[in-house]
């Protein structure tokens, strides 16, 4: 298919010379394409990527911010500039624009409340975030994924109760995110000061009644710690 210059044609080889790590020819057949048919929002974004992974930041990023204040935008694109030019300071109020205005429009979006959450804590703008992440949670309280970033944010502010109050929920209302819970719940029991007691009680609990299987993972992991 070398000498193939439809569309379709162009979409494949730009897709098998990414993959090849070949940015450069992955780029020039998306520009052959736009050119010739124009490019879908996700083609956008693969040329404007393309860019910054063979070393030219900034085409890439005159391709990539082009997309952002499009009609066509999308949370990945937003979640790329992140990604890219996210700690250069000179970028960073527009990352924040762009991942705010993608926040608004797709509020369910819960790679972007984290991204997000990342950056206030950087950036010290804790009430900010804290207000984000108790509405996020306000709308949709049956989902456990924002309870867990809301988790591990208090647990970097010290709130250890609230940390691991936010862990037991995001377990309870989704067995998947086990792990990442019990990381919180580990971190939160072995800062509060009261680790060898809580050990101890478990202990005892487990030698009485039995614990379940996942309060076992915990005390594992708390004697580990």
């Amino acid at each position: 298919l070398e000498r193939r210059a439809d569309p379709n044609s162009l979409r494949l080889k730009a897709q098998i010379h990414s993959d090849l790590g070949q940015h450069a020819e992955a780029g020039n057949s998306l520009l052959r394409l736009q050119r010739k048919a124009g490019l879908r929002p996700q083609e956008k974004l693969a040329l404007a990527l393309s860019y910054y992974l063979r070393g030219a930041p900034g085409v890439g990023r005159k391709f990539l911010i082009q997309l952002l204040e499009g009609k066509d935008s999308q949370p990945q694109a937003a979640l790329e500039f992140a990604r890219w030019d996210g700690q250069n300071p000179q970028y960073r109020p527009a990352v924040r624009h762009h991942l705010e205005r993608s926040y608004h429009a797709s509020p369910k979006n819960l790679v972007l409340l984290e991204a997000l959450t990342e950056m206030d804590w950087a950036d010290g703008r804790i009430d900010e975030a804290r207000l984000r992440l108790n509405a996020a949670i306000d709308r949709e309280s049956w989902v456990g994924k924002p309870y867990l970033i809301r988790g591990n944010f208090l647990l970097g502010l010290g709130e250890f109760i609230a940390a691991r109050d936010d862990a037991e929920r995001a377990l309870r209302l989704d067995p998947s995110t086990s792990n990442e819970a019990y990381d919180i719940m580990t971190a939160a029991y072995m800062s509060s000061g009261n680790l060898p007691s809580l050990v101890a009680s478990m202990e005892i609990q487990a030698s009485k009644k039995g614990l379940s299987a996942d309060r076992l993972g915990l005390l594992a992991r708390l004697n580990l710690g």
